[in-house]
Parts: C-alpha cells; sequence; structure tokens
C-alpha cells in the first residue's frame, strides 16, 4: 500500500524521494556535528558514483560539499545585488 499525505491522496516516487530529502536535511540541521558531518556520514562509502559504480570518497564529497557552499553563497549574494 502507498502512503499517502496528510489530505489522504497517495504519494508518488517523486513526492516520496521529496519528503525523504527533506527529512534527512531537518536531520541534517540537528545533527551534533553539523550539516556537514550528518551528509558525509550519509555518503561517503555508500552514495555510488560514475560509470565505474564506485562508492563516494572523502575527496569527492569535500570537492562536492564545496561547490555546495559556493553555489549556495552565491545564490544569497544575488539577492543583494538588485
Amino acid at each position: 500500500m502507498r502512503p499517502t499525505n496528510l489530505t489522504g491522496a497517495k504519494l508518488n516516487d517523486v513526492d516520496l524521494a521529496d519528503a525523504e530529502l527533506e527529512y534527512q536535511n531537518e536531520c541534517a540541521e540537528i545533527y551534533p556535528l553539523g550539516p556537514k558531518e550528518y551528509w558525509r556520514s550519509e555518503l561517503v562509502g555508500k552514495a555510488v558514483l560514475g560509470l565505474d559504480k564506485h562508492f563516494m570518497t572523502n575527496e569527492e564529497f569535500e570537492e562536492d560539499w564545496y561547490d555546495f557552499e559556493e553555489d549556495d553563497s552565491a545564490e544569497h549574494t544575488e539577492d543583494f545585488d538588485d
């Protein structure tokens, strides 16, 4: 049986993935060591990457996190450019 939302409507795969990501982001925000370490513990050695299907390394995580922080800070500075 498919999970439902608060209105009783059945959730599709995209809704389920969005709900899971939202839950994980909430967990990351309250993680004692902070969001970065939460995501490191979830991804390094567990997430599968590339055509060769290798597990994410700590170096790849650091690169991705740096890119994420750069994108996030650029997004916030655009708000002040107007």
